[in-house]
Formats: structure tokens, sequence, C-alpha cells
């Protein structure tokens, strides 16, 4: 039994214990304090040495040495260095300062990084950094030069780097914005990404950034009633994405109406009200698929791995679809973003104003539609061009009646004096012939011009839809990893939904079968990947096993008629799935029926496909099915 002397001794062993650590750290702190004055210096005798030959690279490498033991004095020392150079970069020897800045930017990012181990003591600093990041990339290049009297000015070009950095910044933290423990403590209350909108909606220049400051607020309420109600264990994904989506809104990387997308999306999802915004999701994923951002990108997919089994209907997933099936081409790009082909406005202006020409314009219209190779048409039009151009130059001498001059000739006194013989009547004369003939020169110009333009849209359309295509194979495949998700063991959905993952088949075949080129030699492996290791490992109790028996008949007929390999695989994991699938959860009874009907079915194919030694069908189509027939029979 513990006596009040005991507990006593207990409590003065404590105190010795607390000021004994005490002055260790007090003598540590001592120890590092030189190192760290030490470090200033040499700070200071870099920036200086950079002010004068020009060259940054060993300042850039000492403020990493500096972050990685440096106290928040320390690192705010650091900022405030990388700050002043920011706004006074150096020009001697001819240094572009804009690229002087783009490194103090990067080098900046380097030091949060660096530091990420210890950034539960660096607050202050940490939101510094983000303040500080946020209002040079948000503030437009004269209000950021009058605030942070910048010499030589702030550019265009300067706003544009910092915003790709801040969305770049905002996107690296975000694993561990999703890792970060809820409730905790008054510091992990908000994500790294929401401390960027606070840092933005509280800065004194918040009225002069850009952006839908009516939405921002609604959403910063959202995400104050969210923390509000959020338990430790819960990840803040709302919190996130609807924080990146208020940064690319401030940095102009979506539109205002976007954000509102965002916004009403978000809040029908915290208010449990996901029965019917299918159509609202998917729609919302279309618009911010053609965006080239990897932030936006990640962004998305956390977000559908959280709430796309919830959120995803049919009309959801026709939608995505639509989107699979569209032509790479530039109609149907227009198509799919609803785009009125203004130029086919303007050629049928043309048509009304000059019917003569209508006819030429239809035909070589007819002609642009039928190119295939584009660059080396283009070349040809070119060589073509400067044919034309010879061929003017000689009708023109016609007309005139003087000799088409040609490398090493000289004038002569003759052709002078022919000049100066023609007559004013003759000349008013000539001026029909001359005004055809530079007409007809500026419509093959313009025609020639128009060529190539439209080339260079098909092509950038074409470029545009396999990244669209992508993206939205990245959005199905985070719907189908949310549920599985679920049950991470043995992934199993409702019948209902597996009806719903019945409905890719169609597409993601036609997908296969139908995009060929080097260009799309991703967006196909994507598609495979999507069926082999995500589609094919999601099981259901199917309600009608005949039915899944059609359905494997047209899959092995489709099998039969590919030379494409990945689309092969893909027909081949597909119909094996299905075979699964009639299995699963059946009554032994029902199990050996279905079993002998799937047998018989790929009975049917080995015996064609043994008659037929042109059949595209591999032996692995086969020998997949006994190895698992094989395996069904001893369960």
């Amino acid at each position: 039994m513990t006596t009040d002397k005991d507990k006593k001794k207990e409590k003065e062993a404590h105190s010795h214990k607390k000021a004994k650590t005490s002055k260790k750290a007090d003598k540590k702190g001592d120890h590092n304090e030189p190192a760290v004055d030490d470090g200033r210096r040499r700070l200071d005798g870099l920036v200086s040495k950079a002010k004068k030959d020009g060259k940054t690279s060993e300042l850039f490498k000492a403020t990493l040495e500096l972050a990685a033991t440096a106290d928040e004095n320390g690192m705010t020392y650091v900022l405030s260095i990388l700050q002043k150079l920011y706004s006074n970069p150096p020009t001697a020897h001819g240094v572009d300062p804009a690229n002087i800045r783009r490194d103090i930017l990067q080098n900046l990012l380097q030091t949060f990084h660096v530091s990420r181990k210890r950034l539960s003591e660096l607050v202050a600093w940490r939101k510094a950094v983000v303040k500080y990041l946020a209002e040079i990339a948000c503030l437009k290049p004269e209000a950021l030069t009058a605030k942070i009297s910048a010499s030589p000015q702030i550019t265009v070009a300067d706003g544009a780097d910092a915003r790709q950095r801040l969305e770049a910044f905002v996107g690296s933290l975000l694993d561990d914005s999703m890792k970060q423990s809820r409730g905790k403590a008054e510091e992990n209350l908000a994500s790294w990404q929401f401390f960027a909108v606070q840092a933005i909606t509280e800065s004194p220049q918040y009225d002069n950034f850009p952006g839908d400051k009516e939405t921002v607020s609604n959403i910063t309420d959202l995400i104050s009633s969210l923390q509000s109600r959020q338990a430790v264990e819960d990840s803040p994904v709302l919190e996130i994405f609807l924080s990146i989506m208020v940064i690319f809104n401030f940095t102009e990387g979506i539109t205002d109406d976007e954000l509102d997308d965002a916004f009403q999306l978000a809040r029908k999802i915290a208010q449990d009200e996901t029965s019917d915004v299918g159509s609202m999701f998917a729609e919302f994923m279309i618009q911010l698929a053609s965006r080239k951002s990897v932030t936006l990108k990640r962004a998305c997919d956390v977000f559908t791995k959280a709430y796309g089994g919830a959120v995803v209907d049919k009309e959801a997933l026709e939608l995505f679809y639509k989107v699979l099936a569209t032509k790479e081409t530039l109609e149907g790009q227009n198509e799919l973003f609803d785009v009125h082909n203004d130029e086919e406005e303007m050629e049928d202006d043309d048509v009304d104003d000059e019917d003569d020409d209508s006819e030429k314009d239809d035909e070589e219209s007819d002609d642009q539609g039928e190119d295939e190779d584009e660059d080396d048409e283009v070349e040809e039009e070119v060589e073509e061009a400067d044919d034309e151009l010879k061929e003017f130059e000689e009708k023109l001498s016609k007309v005139l009646g003087v000799k088409r001059k040609r490398e090493g000739d000289e004038d002569s006194e003759e052709d002078e004096e022919e000049d100066e013989d023609m007559t004013d009547d003759q000349m008013l004369a000539l001026d029909g012939h001359i005004a055809a003939l530079f007409k007809d020169r500026l419509s093959g110009s313009e025609y020639k011009q128009k060529v190539t333009s439209r080339k260079q849209l098909e092509a950038q359309a074409r470029d545009n839809i396999i990244y669209i295509k992508s993206r939205i194979l990245d959005v199905l495949k985070a719907y189908l990893r949310s549920l599985a998700s679920v049950n991470v063991k043995r992934p199993s959905v409702e019948s209902s939904t597996g009806i719903l993952l019945m409905t890719m088949f169609t597409p993601m075949l036609n997908l296969l079968k139908h995009t060929g080129g080097t260009k799309t030699t991703q967006l196909t492996a994507s598609a495979g990947e999507l069926i082999r290791q995500d589609l094919t490992k999601l099981v259901f109790k199917a309600e009608n096993p005949e039915k899944l028996c059609d359905i494997l008949r047209s899959l092995v007929d489709e099998v039969q008629h590919t030379n494409s390999p990945t689309h092969s695989g893909s027909c081949s994991a597909l119909a094996l799935y299905l075979c699964k699938i009639s299995v699963y959860e059946q009554t032994p009874e029902d199990k050996v029926a279905v079993l002998k009907a799937l047998a018989s079915i790929y009975g049917d194919t080995l015996v064609a496909w043994a008659g037929d030694k042109r059949s595209p069908v591999q032996s692995r189509f086969f020998e997949d099915f006994v190895r698992w027939l094989g395996q069904e029979r001893t369960k």
C-alpha cells in the first residue's frame, strides 16, 4: 500500500527528472544556436554573392540544409530571404529575372518538403508560406508589384508560373491531408488545402483576387460545418476537394460556374441527398476531364473513391460511355462540348456572297474531310504553293507584257523602254486582268492557311479527346475501387450494382476495338487494365444465370473476330468473369447445372477453333477456363 510519504518521494523524483530533461534541452538549444547563427550569416553572404554574379545555386542549397534543422525562427528567416530575392532578383550578367523567380518558388517548396517531418513544430511558418504563395499566385501583376515593391516589375508570365506552383503545391500535400488526424489539436482541424483558402480569404488584398467570392463564402461555411461534426477517424475528403476547387477558381483554373457546381454537388453529399446526383456528378467530372492538371486529376480520383459508390447511377455511367464513344475528330470534340462551329458558318456566308466560289469551296472542303495523313499532306501543299507562286508570276508577266526575271538576270534598257512606252489607256485596260489574277492568288493563299489551320485543329482535337477519354477511364477506375473498398478481403456488391457493372462491357470493348494508333497505346492499355484488375474483381449474386450465359455467348463470338491482343485478352477476362458470377452463391445442385452450361458454350467454341487454323482465338482462352473449372469442381 502506497503511503503519503511514498507519493511525496515519487513526486520529487519526477520533478528532478523533468528539470534534468529541461536542462539537457536548454544545453541542446544553446549548442544549436551558434550553428543557426552561422547558417544565417552564410545565407547573407550567399545573397550578396548572388546579387553580384547572378548565380543562386549555392544559396538554394544552403536554404535546404538550414531547413532540415532550423526552428521556426530560422525557417522564418529563410522565408524572408527568399521573399526579398523574389521582389528584387539579381540581374547581373544578363540573368533573366523570370528564371530566378521561378527557381525561388521551386526552392521555397523544396524547403517546405524538407521540413515536412517537423511541420507540427512550424505552424506559423507553414501558414506564412501558404499565404505568401497564395498572394503572389492570385494577385494581378500590377497589384503584386506595388505590394512587394518588385523590381523589375512582376510580369504576366511570373503570375502564371506562381499559379502553377500553388496548384502543384496543394496537390503535393493531398496525401498528408488525407492521413491527418481530426480533432486532436487545434492546428489539425483544417487540411493543408483549406489553410491555403483561409490564407487567401483572410488576406488584406482579398478584394483584388479573382474568383467567385459569394460561392467561396458558401463553401467555407460548408467546410466549417463539416469540421464541427467530423469525428477523429473521419477523412476530410469533401473539405480537401472543395478547397482545391476554390484554389483553382482563384488561379482561374476553373470557372465560377464550375465552382458552383462543385459546391452544389458537395452540399448534397454532405446532406446525404445522393439519390439524384448521378448526372450532376458525371457532368462535373467530364467538365474537369479536359483540364490537364495532375492536382485536379488526383482531387477527382480521391473524391470519386470516397463517394463514387453512393452517387454513380445508370445515368452517370451512360454519360461516361458517351464520352468513350466520341469520335476523335474536331466534330466529335465540338459535339461533346456543344461547341458551335464558327468556321462552317463563315464558309456558308462566303457561299452567299460569291456563288462562283461556292463550288470550289465545297470541293475543297470535301478534300479536307478525306485527309488522313496530316503531316505529309501539309508538306506537299507547301511544295504546291511554291509551284503556284511560279505559275502566278508567269501569268502576271504575260498580262503585263514583260518577261519574267529569273535568278541572275539583269535589267536591260529594252525592258525599261517597253515599260515607259505603255500608255495610260493600256494601263487601265490591264486593271481587270491584274485584279482577277490577284483575286485568284489571294483565294489560293487563304485556302492554304485554312487547310493548315483545319489540320492543326483536327490534330489538337484528336489529342484532346484521347486525353479526356483517359481521364474518364480514371474516374471509372476510381468508382470501381470505391465499390471494392467496402469489402477489401472479398469485394462484393449488390445485385443492382452488378447489373450496372455489366453495362460497362460493350462500351469498354468498343473502345478497345475502334481505338488505334501510336497516340492511343496508353489509352487502350488503361482500358484493358481497368477490365482485368478492377472490374473483374467485383462479384455479385446473379439473379438470372441464364441471361449471363447469353452474354457469355456474345463475348465468345466477339473474341473470334478480333486480332487485337488487348481486345482479345479483355474479352477472355470478361468471359471468365461471367463464369465466376454465374456460380457465385449458387446451391450445389444449381452450380453443377451452370457449370455444364458454361462448359457447353466453351466446348462449341473449342470445336470451331480446332477446325479453323486461321481462327484468331488464342489457346489461353480455353486454358484459363479449364483451370478455373477444375478449381470449381473441387469446391
